[in-house]
């Protein structure tokens, strides 16, 4: 059986993310805000002051407050002065350290509610399921991208489907199961990539941001917000990538013998094309100048880091668009409308869509993730002892860096130089940090060298 090959990614979030458990917490009870500053109760601790025993006067009190407001939506009810009027000291009920509420200009005035972040022994993670569906989304793009007669067959799905269900029906037998390439019963080819939960973040990551929707073509001046808890920008983490290079899917197998950045560029342009959709649908919209600048700068910042493909950057979690989520930007307009008409996504009356996104109320998108392989240490590159370099007969110890790139120390000097491949060798597949043996082929006037040939593995 073949070994699994395993990769570190070195990770960093590139603005904030948040991935939601589903559950919500209410002002009304909850928690409770400063200008800057988010306190959670401790229902346990506070449960030793609304005693129905021993302190029936203020529970009920207690209760009727809460009952009394609690369908008000906005209200300005906020437990805080309730407790204070009662005795209670709130430091005395909190269960954590105060989290940070990075929006700026917060008011704390409004009856809200907190959409909490997915946690493991109460610290926040990024779950590798978010990172995996991510990256699979990317390779069904790509290989229908690549497959014009699948796109073909879709759209002919599309053009004679009457309803839902069958639209439905139609796509997983045709498209979604030729991409999923189940072998009869079998489990499909994508389990054999694992991507792992990340350890938990450091405590200093979290932060709270109030949210909301804005439309692109209404006006916005009476939007509802709510706050999210999420992992803060510039958050670094490693994520653990799994390979079986047991792959059968011919779109997928190159995984067997080459390495995980290899689906780096994949990523890239899937990322890329919704990045350059996204600019042109806020650039086209009703928002005012100075949300548009603010916005399209986010997302141009975010397209020029793509420009290496030894890393490659994704969006996972909450407030992405409907685009994100699907390989929908390869179908044309007259497509992309019928079937918003089958399947009822949005209103099937506006020829725009979707017409709203969810940022904070400071216009900061969400959700984006940079991945890279981490670089090469110098203790990992194997030294040469030279005292003499001959073209097409010295040999060295090098270390693939790059496609057909390789780094050689030489006593106590690094240089990178390209790597040729014999034509017997042209088949073989070299991933980055692997040891290789190579001879020197092409040297300058000052004896640095050029070029290389392959040799073989070490």
């Amino acid at each position: 059986m073949d070994e699994y090959k395993h990769y570190k990614l070195r990770c960093k979030t590139l603005t904030p993310v948040h991935i939601g458990t589903g559950e919500n917490l209410a002002s009304i009870g909850d928690y409770y805000t400063s200008s800057n500053r988010l306190f959670i109760i401790d229902k346990a601790k506070l449960d030793l002051y609304i005693d129905p025993v021993n302190n029936k006067d203020f529970f009920i009190r207690y209760l009727s407050e809460i009952k009394k407001n609690v369908s008000t939506s906005k209200s300005d009810f906020s437990i805080v002065p309730f407790l204070k009027e009662n005795g209670i000291e709130l430091e005395k009920v909190t269960s954590e350290m105060a989290v940070p509420i990075i929006t700026s200009g917060y008011k704390s005035h409004k009856n809200s509610q907190l959409k909490l972040a997915i946690k493991q022994n109460n610290q926040l993670y990024m779950p590798g399921s978010s990172i995996k569906g991510a990256i699979k989304t990317a390779l069904f793009y790509n290989y229908i991208r690549h497959n014009p007669d699948i796109l073909s067959k879709w759209n002919k799905i599309i053009e004679n489907s009457l309803n839902k269900r069958e639209y439905l029906d139609d796509w997983a037998k045709v498209v979604e199961r030729d991409f999923n390439q189940f072998f009869k019963g079998e489990k499909c080819d994508y389990n054999l990539l694992r991507v792992e939960d990340s350890p938990s973040l450091d405590i200093a990551c979290k932060g709270v941001w109030e949210t909301c929707r804005f439309h692109l073509y209404h006006n916005n001046d009476e939007m509802v917000t709510w706050l999210t808890e999420a992992i803060a920008a510039e958050t670094t983490f490693n994520l653990g990538i799994t390979i079986l290079p047991d792959i059968n899917v011919k779109f997928l197998d190159y995984l067997n013998d080459g390495d995980i950045s290899e689906i780096f560029p994949i990523i890239n342009k899937f990322s890329k094309d919704q990045l350059l959709k996204e600019i042109e649908e806020i650039e086209t919209s009703r928002l005012s100048q100075e949300v548009k600048s603010i916005v399209v700068d986010q997302l141009q910042h975010l397209l020029n880091i793509i420009q290496n493909d030894n890393q490659a950057i994704i969006r996972i979690g909450a407030g992405k668009s409907f685009f994100y989520n699907t390989v929908c930007t390869l179908l044309d307009k007259k497509h992309m409308e019928i079937l918003r008409s089958i399947v009822k996504i949005g209103k099937t009356d506006e020829s725009i869509f979707p017409l709203s996104r969810t940022m904070t109320t400071d216009y900061n998108i969400f959700g984006w993730v940079l991945l890279e392989l981490p670089p090469i240490e110098m203790g990992d590159i194997p030294v040469n002892i030279v005292t003499e370099i001959v073209n097409n007969i010295t040999e060295l110890k090098a270390v693939i860096v790059d496609d057909r790139k390789v780094k050689i120390k030489i006593n106590e000097t690094e240089i990178e130089a390209q790597l040729v491949l014999p034509m017997e060798h042209k088949n073989i597949h070299l991933t980055k940090g692997e040891h290789v043996n190579v001879v020197v082929k092409q040297t300058s006037k000052d004896k640095r060298i050029i070029q290389v040939h392959f040799k073989s593995k070490k």
